[in-house]
């Protein structure tokens, strides 16, 4: 981080003019107070100040998280260009975000970059990828309940008003390394977030919805509703479909054309 190393000239000169009021004269406190000012101007802006370095020089991500990013089928579809836009923007998304976890002493690094990348591969292309104002990630251990489902133990949520995208990690990052065999609530939350952000795709679902998806996928709505904990009521099929959509995209494009075409044209705008 930038901000620490500014730190260090300005702490080195307040300790050296400590020293000279106490042992030589008091008349060099007064210079104390710039000194001070700076530090807590420093401090005060530090969010912003580290911000705007790591978009000049955006930080690396660590070899582990490299090697899931080779993972990802969509990662490979990027130009090499691309593939360095998207590496990077992982990487602010990470540092981006306020990361919390309830009912555990560490957040995994990979949880956090499942929650990145899976957003990125949506948001990639949008001015605001960071999907702000979706500033807090809160992960659980396993499915939990919480204010919005208190009888409910679920494994993902949004809260738009808070701001907020909570996870169960055990879920979470089964569907991330393994999206063809395990609900992703990754790609799911992300959705709702853009959702949120730039509205529905114009795709009309109909009555035979689950009929029509369960084409693509094995992902049954049963499936679905014991996965996520919350029953169909509670969930949002558009989001569902665009998990179907990155997940089986070759069945889907050739089951479901016209909702692909209308999804692609969702995710350029």
């Amino acid at each position: 981080m930038l901000t620490k190393y500014l730190y260090i000239p300005f702490v080195i000169t307040g300790i050296a003019l400590l020293y000279l009021t106490w042992e030589v004269s008091e008349r060099f406190a007064v210079y104390l107070i710039p000194v001070v000012l700076i530090l807590a101007m420093i401090y005060i802006l530090s969010p912003q100040i580290d911000w705007w370095a790591a978009n000049r020089k955006p930080p690396m991500l660590d070899e582990p998280l490299l090697k899931l990013l080779a993972r990802m089928p969509f990662f490979h579809s990027l130009s090499a260009n691309d593939k360095k836009r998207f590496a990077e923007r992982v990487a602010l998304f990470m540092m981006a975000k306020d990361w919390q976890i309830r009912g555990a002493e560490t957040i995994p690094e990979d949880a956090k970059f499942a929650v990145a990348a899976s957003a990125l591969h949506l948001s990639f292309r949008d001015e605001n990828y960071l999907l702000e104002p979706f500033e807090h990630i809160v992960f659980y251990p396993t499915p939990f309940p919480s204010p919005l489902y208190p009888d409910k133990w679920h494994s993902s949520e949004i809260e738009v008003e808070d701001g907020v995208a909570i996870f169960s990690i055990e879920h979470l990052l089964k569907g991330f390394l393994q999206p063809r065999s395990y609900f992703s609530n990754g790609w799911y939350e992300a959705a709702r977030m853009r959702i949120h952000l730039k509205g529905r795709p114009e795709i009309e679902l109909g009555d035979d919805f689950w009929s029509r998806i369960q084409k693509a996928g094995p992902f049954y709505r049963a499936y679905i509703e014991q996965w996520m904990g919350l029953p169909e009521s509670e969930l949002d099929k558009h989001a569902i479909m665009l998990v179907f959509y990155f997940s089986f995209i070759s069945a889907f494009r050739q089951m479901e054309p016209e909702w692909a075409e209308g999804i692609d044209e969702w995710l350029a705008s």
